[in-house]
């Protein structure tokens, strides 16, 4: 286990206030198509919601749900929440309406905020607390402890109802500087980001960008036709990605010229095919990859060096300073270098459970036979080589038998992805043995049966899908993922 290098503080909402007395006059947040707010401008639009929310009765460990889209009024109202030592439930409007009935039933926030028309269709939950919040004025600062909450995150993970990950500030603020520690963010920086703030990965980004004193482009849905366009003409510097967006900026590249301003491309959520990383370094010249494993119970778990995919095409990286990963077989027992088992996590940024559910805590955050201090089971699979890298090779539901065969999904979609024009595959597991495994693939210009062809030259024959469907586009989860379960509906029958 490293040593950490660094200090953690406990309040996160300080890291705005810090960024203020910094940077005040450098550009903070912009919407895709408005002029930036400075950090001192963002932290006097802060200073007034944060009495906004006194005034409705919002305060320390009350949780407050924000149904909204990834726009500036979202980031105010998330630094005003910490800041006032209340907890931050951001939840997507996009999201089901019984979804979202269900995470703010189960948050039980004393108030629910929702941008304008957030809420229109689902009384029964914008009737009891919704309003629009106004801004500016001078600040009042409020002290937290390092193990109160700061934020509620609702993930489904491996079960289909969402469950509220408790993250307590020095989880987050540590989370914060060790990312920090390996990207590097700067005060030049210009974050572009298309990743909603319901999903960690997203509003991470908000939080990232305080501490360095980088400008946060929020680019919400509808901009994606004009998604080349807008990285180019908003100056951004770097680039969070999922392997869906990846894709889409693969397909309008056609129309683009090389662009040369982006230094930083990271991933992480889902592997990103190596077609495609070798895709987006024609796309962005002068720009590093970093692909990265993580999971919302810990944040950040690895971070590969920008650019050591190329050594190391598969892995994901080195665990960060301070995080420990350990790979244990069924048993739990330690396995060696090189030998597949599942991925546990120790450290100071696992989070502290999950909201109103023992059984679930205990289950995920458990005590080894060596150790009395909690740790994270991911349910992943992986395995470290000798130098410490990981290699993530699939999540607990990725690993089934099919016709008396073990087969790893992960392995099987990899396999597809490296046949030329396919760009992301998904696999859609059997329910029953005697099911024919589906295979998805989207791509220009691709037919079944060469990708098929293609995969018979890197796997054996028992591993081979029986069916795969060619299709234009991948339908896409609101976290931005390939959703599985609309494929699932369109072609298992």
């Amino acid at each position: 286990m490293v040593t950490p290098r660094i200090r953690a503080l406990a309040d996160v909402g300080e890291l705005l206030a810090t960024a203020a007395q910094r940077w005040p006059a450098r550009p903070a947040v912009r919407d895709l198509g408005s002029p930036p707010v400075t950090y001192r401008e963002l932290f006097d639009q802060v200073a007034t919601v944060e009495d906004w929310l006194r005034a409705q009765g919002a305060g320390p460990g009350a949780r407050v749900a924000v149904i909204a889209h990834s726009q500036l009024a979202t980031v105010v109202l998330m630094w005003a929440t910490l800041r006032i030592g209340a907890v931050f439930v951001p939840l997507n409007p996009a999201a089901p309406a019984a979804a979202l009935t269900s995470m703010v039933t189960d948050a039980d926030p004393v108030l629910t905020v929702g941008t304008p028309g957030a809420l229109a269709d689902w009384p029964e939950v914008a009737g009891s607390a919704a309003r629009t919040p106004r801004f500016p004025t001078p600040p009042v600062p409020t002290g937290t402890g390092p193990d109160d909450l700061c934020m509620l995150l609702y993930t489904s993970g491996t079960t289909a109802v969402p469950k509220g990950v408790m993250c307590p500030h020095r989880s987050v603020r540590y989370a914060v500087e060790a990312i920090q520690e390996r990207l590097r963010y700067t005060a030049e920086d210009v974050v572009f980001n298309r990743l909603p703030l319901a999903f960690d990965y997203g509003l991470y980004q908000a939080l990232l960008a305080a501490h360095a004193g980088a400008c946060l482009v929020l680019a919400g849905p509808g901009s994606d036709t004009m998604l080349l366009r807008s990285i180019s003409t908003t100056g951004a510097t770097v680039l969070p990605l999922l392997p869906t967006i990846g894709g889409m900026i693969e397909r309008l590249r056609r129309r683009s010229a090389p662009l040369t301003g982006i230094r930083l491309i990271t991933n992480t959520g889902a592997a990103m095919p190596e077609q495609m990383r070798r895709s987006l370094r024609d796309i962005f010249p002068a720009a590093r990859l970093a692909l990265m494993y993580g999971i919302t119970e810990c944040k950040r778990v690895t971070i590969m060096e920008p650019d050591g995919d190329l050594a190391r095409p598969r892995s994901t990286g080195r665990p960060l300073d301070g995080l420990e990963v350990l790979v244990r077989d069924a048993d739990g027992r330690p396995v060696p270098p090189m030998a597949t088992g599942e991925i546990f996590v120790r450290g100071p940024s696992v989070m502290a459970g999950y909201w109103q559910d023992d059984e679930q805590t205990d289950a995920r955050f458990v005590r080894l036979a060596d150790s009395s201090e909690r740790i994270l089971r991911t349910g992943d699979f992986g395995h470290l080589d000798h130098e410490g890298y990981l290699y993530f090779e699939g999540r607990r539901d990725d690993i089934f038998k099919h016709k008396g065969a073990r087969m790893n999904c992960r392995e099987i979609e990899s396999a597809a992805e490296r046949v030329s024009g396919v760009d992301l595959a998904a696999l859609l597991i059997p329910a029953e043995d005697d099911e024919p495994m589906v295979l998805v693939v989207a791509g220009e210009s691709v037919d079944s049966a060469s990708v098929l062809a293609g995969m018979r030259q890197r796997l054996e024959a028992v591993k081979i899908p029986e069916v795969c469907v060619a299709v234009p586009m991948m339908p896409i989860t609101l976290n931005g993922k390939i959703d599985k379960r609309r494929l699932r509906e369109a072609h298992c029958r």
